[in-house]
């Protein structure tokens, strides 16, 4: 048996894996798995790079030439614990400003309706010294003819 076969039925085991599980993640026929498997054929180039799609932790230089690892080895993930506290530290921080701004938002409501209320009554203010005026000059009037009338 090939030793590329070999390879294959050792991905095949490794991911745990019947000829007729690791035929249909390949989107191959069982026969042609079987054929691979009994040595009867070699896996050619669409089969290999049907394995290193579905299986992309399988290391190719292995799966082809067999150097170095079955699986590729994983590169460390970085500790990002500090950058997430940082994060949610600032999103604690960011809520005592939020409260503060929500009640400054509200009393700037409040203020802005007693503007347009004392403009209302500067407005009534107005309006109502206009009628005084008017009733003064009409007293006024009336004032001086009764003074002319007590006169005759």
């Amino acid at each position: 048996m090939d030793i590329l076969n070999t390879r294959i039925i050792e991905v095949m085991d490794t991911k745990g894996l019947t000829k007729s599980s690791f035929a249909a993640k390949l989107g191959v026929s069982l026969p042609l798995i079987a054929h691979i498997c009994s040595g009867r054929n070699k896996p050619g180039i669409e089969l290999i790079q049907k394995v290193m799609q579905v299986f992309p932790d399988v290391n190719p230089y292995w799966l082809l030439l067999g150097q170095g690892n079955m699986f590729n080895q994983s590169t460390p993930k970085a500790d990002l614990s500090d950058i997430l506290r940082q994060i949610n530290d600032l999103k604690v921080l960011t809520k005592e400003p939020k409260a503060i701004f929500k009640t400054i938002s509200s009393y700037h409501k409040i203020l802005l309706d007693e503007v347009m209320h004392l403009k209302e009554m500067g407005s009534n203010i107005a309006k109502g010294e206009q009628v005084l005026d008017k009733i003064a000059i009409q007293l006024d009037a009336l004032q001086d003819e009764f003074i002319s009338k007590l006169k005759d």
